[in-house]
């Protein structure tokens, strides 16, 4: 099986900061940093790049100069994973669903273009039900974590 960076890429999706001047001194911020990363989805492979913004002239408060991130969108991927979240809902379903065992949704998704190692698909289905469980939100331990990170559950 190809790596994810030997395959072909579809059109990039780029993610930049919204801030354009900075807060402390007024002067117009530059991009300073370019992150980008393949991710694999249903239809095929993407890169995701996240552009990040600097001030290169802050006179402002001593320290490090004012940064400003790019929004991380959840809806297309989770943080530190390569397979979109298309890709991991339809583990679970096909899985929990329709009773379908975890090596014939490997198969059926590397049959479908979106080639997935079968070593994976447990990883992607543990994240399905990790996704669920905080959609669901009934556990008390959970309910009280997310109170704690500032959530009106």
């Amino acid at each position: 099986m190809k790596r994810h960076t030997e395959r072909p890429m579809g059109p990039d999706l780029v993610y930049t900061a919204l801030d354009q001047v900075c807060s402390a001194c007024g002067n117009p911020v530059p991009v300073f940093q370019t992150i980008a990363r393949p991710v694999q989805a249903l239809e095929g492979q993407f890169r995701l790049v996240r552009r990040d913004r600097r001030c290169r002239r802050c006179t402002g408060p001593p320290g490090p100069r004012p940064t400003f991130y790019a929004p991380r969108d959840l809806r297309v991927v989770l943080p530190n994973r390569i397979y979109g979240l298309d890709v991991t809902l339809c583990v679970g379903e096909r899985h929990l669903r329709e009773g379908v065992a975890l090596a014939q949704v490997t198969r059926d998704l590397n049959a479908r273009g979106a080639p997935v190692d079968q070593r994976h698909t447990g990883r992607i289905f543990r994240d399905f039900l990790a996704l669920a469980s905080l959609a669901r939100g009934d556990e008390a331990a959970l309910q009280a974590r997310l109170r704690a990170q500032g959530a009106s559950c």
